[in-house]
């Protein structure tokens, strides 16, 4: 595998390529194949990753994920050119209107912002090159050469609910920012699963909130009665103010709303807390990525290795089958570290989704079975119970 870094637009970055001496092949194919591959012309993967020093935890994730992939790989029959840019449309455009003057890839790989992915599809759409992106905000892309590795959240957010029933909770109290995303998109879905058969959302409130009404968060716990708390959206003011409740409800959190660091430093006082995450794949795949990196891989890290693995398969398939990545793409069926991958009409993922329980400082899957309960859960729709619009709103 051929990897280098280009600078385009100004940006400067870093790549750093974990080396394991594994040789994985992505895909099955003859010998005479295989020489067809490597005689003929490298193909081109462009990957757009955010600057060095600028990435999310999420964001470094990914890019190790990927790198490991990329180092697992032996093969010489694809390039990797990068593109760093920054989180700004207008000079990320620029770079990559540079790069396509002096490449012809046969597709791009973006781990970058939404504003960054949006002006990615529009350039690539306008060339019919398919863009593999790996950011929750990025469903509406409303491009048909635009395939996003990770879930929709709508789909998560759904199964909260139905996890929140099967534990028989009924009064609920969800806690985030005054203007999150989950407070604008997600609380419709919510109220879809959750919101039936006597249950009820009680509250949904930032610490800023309650400190405007003079009060706090344990006083609100105790007058609404809730049975749990959602933690939709985390930081460490939040986190310090929910370890000092006593008695502390039960807690449920997403597995992008609380990371690896958190679940570390809080993890005495979150202890029996519910995290939802994807659907892990590959058990293999955490020992490979602990040896390269001395940690334990998060969901992103899967999915930025699945990424490279999924548009390796598609862009050598292609070259075997004479049929074009997006079709490939548009086709996958592939099961990876991030467990099985389809993607739907709207090229978005649909995936299944695993509950894990935090224990000593580190999130612990639940045993298989106990999966499938979840998974099995029907909920009975008898009554609905609603909180005020005005109460959810007013502060948005």
């Amino acid at each position: 595998m051929n990897k280098r870094l280009q600078s385009y637009g100004g940006n400067v970055a870093v790549w750093i390529v974990a080396v394991v001496t594994i040789a994985i092949g992505i895909i099955a194919v003859t010998g005479q194949d295989l020489d067809y591959i490597r005689n003929g012309k490298p193909k081109i993967v462009a990957v757009i990753v955010p600057e060095v020093g600028a990435r999310t935890e999420n964001e470094i994730s990914l890019v190790n994920g990927f790198s490991l992939a990329l180092s697992e790989d032996m093969k010489t029959d694809i390039v990797v050119e990068y593109i760093p840019v920054s989180c700004n449309a207008q000079s990320a455009g620029v770079a990559i209107e540079q790069f396509l003057t002096e490449y012809q890839p046969e597709v791009f790989i973006s781990f970058a912002c939404p504003e960054v992915n949006r002006t990615v599809s529009a350039l690539a759409s306008e060339r019919a090159l398919p863009l593999v992106i790996t950011n929750k905000d990025s469903f509406a892309l409303e491009s048909e050469y635009s395939f996003n590795v990770l879930p929709h959240r709508d789909e998560l957010v759904s199964f909260m609910g139905t996890v929140l029933h099967h534990e028989g909770i009924k009064k609920l109290g969800i806690l985030t920012f005054s203007e999150s995303e989950f407070r604008n998109k997600y609380m419709p879905v919510l109220r879809d699963t959750f919101e039936v058969a006597s249950s009820s959302i009680s509250f949904i409130t930032s610490l800023e909130e309650i400190a405007s009404a003079s009060s706090t968060l344990e006083e609100l716990i105790a007058s609404s009665e809730v049975d749990a708390l959602l933690v939709a959206d985390t930081n460490s003011s939040l986190l310090d103010e929910i370890s000092t409740l006593d008695p502390l409800p039960r807690l449920f959190f997403f597995h992008d709303g609380i990371s690896s660091a958190a679940i570390n430093d809080f993890g005495e006082s979150l202890k029996g807390a519910y995290v939802l995450s994807h659907t892990y794949g590959s058990f293999s795949f955490g020992e490979r990525y602990r040896l390269a990196y001395d940690t334990e891989p998060d969901v992103y890290a899967s999915y930025g290795y699945d990424t490279f693995r999924l548009v390796g398969d598609a862009v050598r398939g292609g070259v075997v089958k004479g049929t074009s990545t997006v079709v490939l793409l548009e086709n996958t069926h592939y099961f990876g570290a991030s467990g099985e991958i389809l993607f739907t009409d709207t090229q978005s993922r649909t995936a299944l989704f695993d509950v894990s329980v935090i224990n000593d400082g580190a999130l612990v899957r639940l045993p298989q079975a106990e999966q499938e309960s979840f998974r099995e859960y029907t909920v009975s729709t008898s009554s609905v119970s609603v909180i005020p619009a005005e109460e959810e709103t007013e502060d948005e």
